[in-house]
């Protein structure tokens, strides 16, 4: 088999010579992409041979990908807007009901700082705008086969 075409395990060091390789072609293309898919990009170019040139997919996935991370960031930048305005506002509305829950809701406003300095919460908020996905630990394969399932014939 033609080893010079041939598709390999995308290994922890592979990986780390691919991000390397990817970072550079970004830099020198001038290319922004978002983190899902730069780490498509990266997955992809480790496994192409090392003297393969690095090419960024264009396919369904990465087009999928693009949005994906498009979506995250605009929550992101809605979340930070979202807890700014908060922090900012010394009263907040709250609806509390009295008796029974047939009665109607009452509007009460509440002193955050009070509300956080009784229930013993920090002054920031705790929920996180995004949070990246954990990655362990990736233990390599002990033998390298060839990956005939991603063959590009």
């Amino acid at each position: 088999k033609d080893t010079s075409t041939a598709s390999k395990r995308a290994t922890s060091n592979n990986l780390v010579t691919a991000a390397t390789r990817v970072a550079g072609y970004f830099e020198d293309q001038s290319l922004l992409l978002g983190p899902l898919q730069t780490d498509y990009a990266t997955v992809v170019t480790a496994r192409l041979p090392p003297t393969a040139p690095v090419e960024i997919p264009a396919n369904a996935t990465m087009r999928q990908l693009g949005h994906i991370d498009l979506m995250a960031s605009r929550h992101a930048d809605e979340r930070r807007r979202e807890t700014k305005a908060q922090t900012t506002e010394t009263y907040r509305r709250v609806r509390v009901r009295f008796g029974t829950m047939a009665s109607a809701p009452v509007d009460c406003f509440l002193s955050v700082e009070d509300l956080r300095s009784i229930l013993g919460i920090p002054p920031f908020d705790l929920t996180p705008s995004f949070r990246e996905p954990v990655v362990g630990e990736v233990v390599g394969p002990s033998v390298n086969i060839e990956d005939i399932d991603h063959i590009n014939l």
